[in-house]
């Protein structure tokens, strides 16, 4: 069904959780512009830096590692923004500290940086 969209530009979904998990549709729609998906606890990390890798001109919070959201308090600590994790694990604290938890955000950066890295590399091959 999604398919057939080709002139949308701007897809937002919360809370959409498709019964296969399956995000290969939306991937497909590379003419899109903004891209947000969100509400999903089953998505993973992998999920979302794959769908990052498809959709190299496309923007939206669900394509980055994390994002720094407005609301979400301040650091205990330093008094600093907090970052949502895109992707994390359910159980996972999602809102972190960069500056105090600077290594939790980092090893989910390079985990994030690693399957969109596999993902472009598998795309590349079978184009």
């Amino acid at each position: 069904m999604l398919a057939g969209l080709k002139r949308l530009e701007r897809l937002i979904l919360a809370g959409v959780r498709p019964q296969d998990l399956d995000l290969s549709p939306i991937a497909a729609m590379t003419h899109l512009h903004e891209v947000d998906i969100s509400g999903v606890p089953e998505f993973t990390v992998e999920h979302y830096a794959r769908l990052a890798a498809a959709l190299p001109i496309a923007e939206g919070r669900c394509l980055q590692p994390y994002n720094k959201l407005d609301g979400i308090g301040s650091c205990s600590k330093c008094n600093g923004r907090m970052v949502v994790l895109t992707g994390a694990p359910p159980r996972a604290r999602k809102g972190l500290c960069p500056v105090c938890n600077d290594k939790k955000v980092a090893e989910h950066v390079a985990v994030w940086q690693g399957f969109k890295k596999a993902a472009s590399s598998q795309r590349a091959r079978h184009e």
